[in-house]
C-alpha cells in the first residue's frame, strides 16, 4: 500500500459498475484528499472513463 506515501494520485474512473475482488481507496471519501482536476470523459469500446487528479491537503501540527 504506497498511497500514505503519496501526494499526487492521478485516479482512472470508469463510468460502469463491475462486481470485482479488488478495489482501490475511494478518495472522494476521504478527507485527507481533494480531488483538484477532473479530465474530460473519453470512449474506449463502448466504455466511457475519465483520469481525475487527486492532491494530498497537507494537515499543519501545531506545537
Amino acid at each position: 500500500a504506497l498511497l500514505p506515501l503519496c501526494d499526487t494520485a492521478i485516479i482512472t474512473k470508469v463510468e460502469n459498475t463491475y462486481e470485482a475482488d479488488a478495489w482501490f481507496d475511494n478518495l472522494d471519501e476521504d478527507p485527507e484528499w481533494q480531488c483538484t482536476e477532473r479530465g474530460e470523459d473519453r470512449e474506449y469500446e463502448g466504455l466511457i472513463f475519465h483520469f481525475d487528479t487527486y492532491q494530498r491537503i497537507k494537515k499543519t501540527v501545531f506545537e
